[in-house]
């Protein structure tokens, strides 16, 4: 079974991920800060669930996997809006 913890932090920092990358109003330094930030959150989770023994490798990259998924799904959603393109 996928790890639901693993799956909400590659949404949901996937997703700041992405805007912040692609926002061109905000300062590099902000958008570069956040991306690293974002980054790092989303690998630490997976490694501090293998080290506490709370879920397998297995169960990992099936987080990674369904995570991915849905933040396709949701940045292409996103992505129909007009506005996400003036970002």
């Amino acid at each position: 079974m996928p790890d639901t913890i693993v799956v909400h932090y590659v949404m949901f920092f996937g997703f700041l991920l992405t805007v912040m990358l692609v926002a061109k109003s905000i300062s590099s330094l902000w958008r570069i800060s956040n991306a690293i930030f974002s980054t790092i959150l989303i690998l630490t989770v997976s490694i501090s669930h293998i080290h506490l023994g709370a879920h397998g490798v297995t169960d990992l990259i099936g987080g990674y996997s369904f995570g991915l998924v849905y933040l396709g799904m949701l940045l292409e959603f996103y992505s129909e809006d007009r506005n996400f393109n003036r970002l």
